[in-house]
């Protein structure tokens, strides 16, 4: 009798035990499920729309585009937690390594973070214009600001006489000189520094879309009523 008594005692503590087992996780279980039910919100699968500029590639040194493409709409989807994420990381770019001077129109290609969805992009098209890039030499002219009334001046050194310009063939086809504006040297007897040029049209208007070679002109220029020849 005892021995029954002693084996039935066992086989229940057995029984409780794994009882025990099985109810912690039937409750770890339950508020896994609770957790998730009252959480549908905020980890729910949402759509937003994403407004992200146009990045180029491959386009070859010796063209330009004449304007920057306007920004795409991309309509994306995925979990709530990783959509803040995408709305910084989504990457719209247009590959130009085929391009040739010209109009034309070129397919756009989106890339969003891994575990979310592209639904739709607007436009998926978008038309660019290329030129090339031409240069061209122009010597440099000086323009005196602020020059006092019956000042003369004489230049000893202008370095280099002639600078490079280059830019897109429709913006150089308006350059009709380069001036180098040179601010007045007052009483001093002399006055030296390095200066950036400028591209001019027919109007006086300056060309900001064209670069230089180089970008500074080192000029040295004397007051007349100074005694100093100092002339190379």
């Amino acid at each position: 009798m005892l021995q029954w008594w002693n084996y039935a005692a066992k086989r229940w503590k057995r029984i409780y035990r794994d009882d025990v087992y099985v109810r912690l996780f039937a409750l770890v279980l339950a508020l896994v499920l609770w957790f998730l039910a009252g959480a549908e919100e905020h980890v729910g699968v949402v759509e937003r729309v994403v407004t992200a500029p146009v990045q180029v590639e491959n386009l070859s040194e010796q063209y330009a585009l004449t304007v920057a493409p306007d920004p795409v709409q991309v309509r994306i989807r995925g979990i709530t937690p990783l959509m803040t994420l995408a709305e910084r990381d989504t990457d719209v770019t247009v590959d130009l390594g085929n391009a040739s001077e010209g109009s034309g129109t070129y397919s756009v290609r989106v890339s969003v973070p891994t575990g979310v969805e592209v639904v739709s992009v607007s436009p998926r098209w978008v038309g660019l214009e290329v030129e090339s890039i031409v240069e061209d030499v122009y010597p440099v002219t000086l323009a005196f600001v602020g020059l006092p009334e019956g000042q003369a001046l004489r230049v000893v050194e202008i370095e280099p006489v002639q600078v490079a310009v280059s830019g897109r063939r429709s913006v150089m086809a308006q350059v009709a000189q380069v001036v180098v504006y040179v601010p007045s040297i007052g009483t001093d007897s002399s006055f030296e520094g390095d200066f950036a040029p400028h591209a001019l049209d027919v109007t006086g208007r300056v060309l900001t879309a064209v670069s230089f070679e180089p970008n500074s002109v080192s000029i040295r220029i004397e007051n007349e009523e100074s005694g100093e020849d100092t002339e190379r």
